[in-house]
């Protein structure tokens, strides 16, 4: 029970819990019991249970490292084509069902939009989360934007990059030279393609808000774009 559970943990305001799940590929012959016994030797502040043909495990760390920065641990689910979802921080035990969904839907998601990748944050997959949530309800063509669709559209005409081009630069925090490198195109040619990017959508490339609906119309983008695949 929860007060069986909560004797067990560390008894500190600054031990930043949060939920893992970490799911085996169907061609993996390793058994989940050894997997668990390896992780024990790798992540020493955690309970693990085996739960849905995962492993859920209730990860702490007193010293602020995270998962991310644990390389022995990310090379070893790559050696076992392991994926793994980290949740947000549990600020309570009676909610942890909470967050083990959250860390479910990073699995899924991370799988289906970065499936080469062996570690996904549910923070990085909240606001697609969000937008699947509500187009639930309204449907996910309530939130198109009919700018990207002008620039779609363009792209198709014209066989250019421009949406593309749009979540490089945005991806890439507005650094140009990062986005060229990326793009394996000229300094010139991204302040072009910026510029007609602005000009066929009437969007403002500099503007913070602005930025923050161009990422929110991409992610509904992206969720199109899987539902037709």
């Amino acid at each position: 029970d929860n007060n069986n559970f909560a004797s067990s943990l560390p008894q500190s305001a600054n031990w930043n819990p949060y939920i893992v799940v970490i799911q085996n590929s169907p061609a993996n012959e390793v058994q989940l019991p050894f997997l668990i016994d390896a992780i024990n030797t790798m992540l020493t502040c955690c309970l693990q249970i085996i739960y849905q043909k995962s492993i859920v495990l209730l990860y702490y760390n007193r010293k602020q490292y995270p998962l991310s920065e644990h390389h022995n641990f990310i090379d070893f689910l790559k050696l076992n084509q392991l994926k793994c979802s980290i949740s947000n921080t549990v600020d309570s035990l009676y909610n942890i069902p909470c967050y083990y969904e959250q860390a479910k839907v990073a699995l899924q998601l991370g799988l289906q939009f970065h499936p080469k990748q062996a570690l996904y944050f549910y923070e990085n997959y909240a606001s697609l989360h969000a937008i699947q949530v509500a187009s639930h309800y309204l449907g996910i063509e309530q939130f198109r934007s009919t700018r990207l669709i002008d620039l779609q559209n363009y792209d198709k005409r014209k066989g250019t990059e421009l949406v593309k081009t749009l979540r490089s630069y945005l991806t890439h925090l507005n650094d140009i030279n990062s986005v060229a490198e990326d793009l394996c195109i000229h300094r010139n040619t991204l302040f072009y393609r910026l510029r007609k990017i602005e000009s066929i959508t009437g969007w403002t490339l500099n503007n913070g808000r602005c930025i923050d609906n161009i990422f929110f119309y991409l992610h509904v983008l992206d969720l199109i774009s899987a539902q037709t695949e």
